[in-house]
């Protein structure tokens, strides 16, 4: 299964293609076509970095097979979950 992340810099698209990492964050997200939320799960370092960049994070609906950008709000939302720090079972 991958996610892709676009990443939008100097007018340029470049996308990132990523299997779910052991230390991953997981997250969901409402599909806009279908209006069920959707799981979705992309490594902690991957978030990290398109979080401090600013680009643009997807997510995506297998249902669909529709991309489409995060809510602000669940941007916000991952945003709290990386910087809490990790706990190891």
């Amino acid at each position: 299964m991958l996610y892709r992340l676009l990443c939008l810099q100097d007018d340029q698209q470049a996308v990132v293609r990523l299997r779910p990492a052991l230390n991953s964050i997981p997250f969901a997200s409402t599909c806009p076509k279908c209006r069920v939320q959707r799981s979705q799960r992309i490594s902690r370092m991957a978030l990290r970095r398109l979080l401090e960049r600013g680009h643009m994070i997807e997510a995506f609906c297998e249902v669909c097979d529709e991309y489409w950008p995060i809510y602000p709000a669940e941007r916000a939302k991952i945003a709290g979950d990386i910087a809490a720090p990790v706990t190891i079972p």
